[in-house]
């Protein structure tokens, strides 16, 4: 009887675990490239093999000049006040402490259009700058009455623009339960870790 309540409460806590949080990367391997922008006019961007961390493709983006280009690169829906949203990128550039640079940023939006903007959270990454690549990391905290958050990608570049930086391997950790867009399309609730397969570990 003790070794099966043992049991009970390490499949509870493993349960538990896996229902708070799941990870997903996008690396730009399936032709995707943004899922919208903001000042589409002063950027450039593709997807090209240029600069990689895995597999054969990554996002490069310029500055053009003008207001800062906002590349949105994930969408999270679904989400209540308390969740918690972390991001991770790898970000390329040749320019230690100078421009051009990467950093990760985001705004709320409603659960409807990635292009419905709602408000900023006013915080995000660090820059890149570092020569050839760094990680970059961003946090977010939902607050009341958000259901929304798109994650920006935005280039810098000083005079003159034009100068391009990669972005690749870009993972998101949001609560189960949360829906997840990527450039490439959305991402399908993972089943691999149900009740059934946890309790087949200790079979």
């Amino acid at each position: 009887m003790k070794t099966l309540l043992t049991l009970i409460f390490v499949l509870a806590l493993a349960g538990g675990a896996y229902a708070q949080t799941e990870t997903h990367c996008y690396g730009w391997e399936n032709g995707g490239d943004v899922l919208g922008c903001y000042n589409c006019d002063n950027a450039a961007y593709e997807v090209n093999g240029v600069h990689v961390t895995e597999g054969s493709s990554a996002l490069a983006a310029a500055d053009l000049g003008g207001s800062t280009p906002q590349l949105y690169v994930a969408w999270i829906t679904g989400l209540n006040e308390g969740d918690v949203i972390t991001v991770t990128a790898d970000a390329w550039d040749d320019s230690p402490s100078a421009n051009p640079a990467f950093r990760l940023w985001g705004h709320w939006t409603d659960d409807v259009d990635v292009a419905n903007y709602v408000s900023s959270p006013g915080i995000g990454s660090d820059y890149s700058g570092a020569t050839e690549w760094t990680e970059l990391t961003a946090e977010w905290i939902i607050p009341a009455g958000i259901v929304a958050l798109c994650v920006e990608a935005r280039p810098y570049d000083s005079s003159p623009y034009g100068g391009y930086n990669w972005m690749d391997n870009l993972c998101v950790t949001m609560p189960e339960g949360a829906n997840l867009h990527f450039p490439g399309g959305v991402v399908p609730t993972d089943d691999d870790a149900t009740w059934s397969s946890i309790k087949a570990m200790f079979q």
